[in-house]
């Protein structure tokens, strides 16, 4: 019998899966993760409190605070945990609403979005 030749090497590129300690403030921008990547972050306690800026309900614009997103999503409560954030493709416009105690702004189109 002969061996199976050696697997070729995946040149498929896959974003870091470990978990990264973000801000409250911090927006989804700054992850750097393109349409159809994903994050999995720590959000801190205390959010809420902390307040940020937030625009959509469920499909958020990638410049809103994920922990506050995540809260508003009911995701996260606002003792912090772990959330993973997907990129999707940006909204040709997001409804504000109060959910969980967060408050989001409604928006016109966005270049990219998160959820």
């Amino acid at each position: 019998t002969e061996a199976a030749p050696p697997a070729a090497p995946s040149t498929e590129v896959s974003p870091p899966t470990a978990s990264t300690e973000v801000t409250c403030g911090m927006v989804g921008d700054n992850l750097k993760l393109d349409i159809g990547q994903s994050s999995t972050v720590i959000c801190p306690a205390g959010c809420v409190e902390a307040g940020g800026s937030i625009w959509g309900t469920d499909i958020y614009t990638s410049d809103s605070s994920v922990c506050l997103a995540a809260i508003h999503a009911g995701m996260l409560s606002d003792t912090g945990g772990l959330v993973t954030v997907e990129f999707i493709e940006g909204q040709e416009s997001y409804e504000g609403s109060e959910q969980n105690g967060v408050s989001t702004n409604s928006y016109g189109s966005w270049s990219k979005s998160f959820s």
